[in-house]
């Protein structure tokens, strides 16, 4: 007997086929987080950002950006305002470094917290990798950072109603080797160790490089630590900040055979500095991305090497 197919059973047919698909492929959650799913985005440790209800995003633009738009309860973050006061010391980090992870609690971050520190990219001056910089330092594990127009999530100019709920006190465990002192720049300097292995307060005999991340007309115009020594005369290399990253902040790995061009190697302590340790604790954290677990950021920079 043959079955008549009547409109009834046709749709009887196509609800069926709509519910068996539906049971095969994983469903999407059309409310899962929406206000700040990423969709594109660079990082600082070469992996794709990826945000989760209990990410804190950090934004490190000027707060005229922030007021204007900014990702959905986001955290504006100025990296200036957790450093010395004097102005030739603008860069380095403040010395009671138990301040700084008091005041990052109370945003809601401990070294468990996966941060997203965003900013302009390019646009600016590596601000949210000195962010992601002093939050690796301090011990905070999960730290990346990206070009904000690069995380395709949504804006708003509506300031936050709900502050971010703050955790526990902890203790900062410094990641010492990130941070490079004047001393030791001066050390390497001294011990000609550009040249010759030399250990620096007791640490593995290692070569030196120095590398000036500023742009080739603010290097080329450096005046040195005095009328006969400086920094390009000592060995120097000058790789512009900018060339170590993608157009959305993600470490280009390209760099990697200009570096070795010039000897730059992963087993070297390699220091790398600017004007205020800004852009170079950026190009510091994709160095480190690359393997060269050597790398520190000379966090005063040249003002405060030239003490200015």
């Amino acid at each position: 007997m043959k079955m008549k197919w009547t409109p009834a059973i046709l749709v009887a047919l196509v609800v069926a086929f709509f519910a068996m698909a539906g049971c095969q492929t994983k469903p999407t959650v059309a409310n899962d987080n929406p206000d700040r799913r990423i969709e594109a985005a660079g990082t600082s440790m070469m992996k794709p950002v990826e945000i989760n209800p209990e990410t804190v995003i950090i934004d490190a633009r000027a707060a005229f950006d922030y007021a204007g738009a900014h990702v959905p309860k986001s955290i504006p973050m100025t990296w200036s305002d957790f450093t010395e006061p004097e102005p030739a010391q603008r860069g380095i980090l403040q010395a009671d470094l138990f301040a700084i992870t008091r005041r990052l609690a109370r945003l809601g971050i401990d070294p468990a917290t996966h941060v997203v520190v965003a900013g302009k990219g390019k646009n600016g001056k590596g601000e949210e990798g000195r962010i992601a910089w002093m939050l690796s330092y301090l011990g905070i594990d999960n730290v990346q950072f990206a070009e904000i127009d690069s995380l395709g999530a949504r804006f708003t100019n509506v300031k936050e109603a709900n502050p971010p709920k703050s955790v526990a006190m902890w203790k900062p465990e410094p990641a010492t080797s990130l941070n490079v002192t004047k001393d030791e720049v001066l050390f390497a300097i001294n011990k000609q160790a550009i040249v010759k292995a030399e250990a620096y307060k007791g640490t593995e005999p290692r070569l030196y490089k120095i590398i000036d991340v500023r742009e080739e007309k603010d290097y080329l115009g450096h005046v040195g630590l005095g009328s006969k020594t400086n920094i390009p005369n000592m060995g120097g290399i000058n790789i512009p900040w900018k060339e170590f990253f993608t157009e959305t902040l993600l470490p280009d790995s390209s760099i990697e055979k200009k570096l070795k061009a010039v000897g730059v190697t992963e087993d070297c302590r390699v220091i790398v500095l600017d004007q205020d340790g800004v852009a170079s604790a950026a190009v510091t954290m994709a160095l480190r991305s690359f393997g060269y677990t050597h790398a520190g950021n000379y966090s005063g920079g040249l003002q405060d090497l030239l003490g200015r």
